[in-house]
């Protein structure tokens, strides 16, 4: 038997405009502004569960014509570039 666990979310400084367009979106899909949340969360969560166990091809989709090294050699020199501009900003 499975269980459910209940948890409380505060979300600080949203504003009232975000609030608003969320209660409209989600009364657009027929669900409450906490029903749409939880939606939300739960695709993102999959998702997560879903991209660690797929290659980045299968990622990409049909059609990409990289490969599974030259996409981690694009990773890898925009983690690197990423390193070297954070690295400057703290040295100012």
């Amino acid at each position: 038997m499975a269980t459910t666990t209940s948890c409380s979310i505060e979300i600080k400084r949203l504003g009232r405009r975000k609030i608003n367009e969320l209660t409209r979106k989600a009364k657009r899909f027929g669900m409450t502004p906490e029903q749409y949340v939880r939606q939300l969360v739960d695709d993102d969560l999959e998702l997560s569960r879903a991209a660690q166990s797929m290659t980045f091809a299968h990622l990409l989709g049909p059609g990409q014509e990289y490969d599974e090294k030259e996409l981690l050699e694009i990773v890898e020199r925009a983690r690197n570039e990423h390193y070297k501009s954070t690295q400057k900003k703290k040295r100012r």
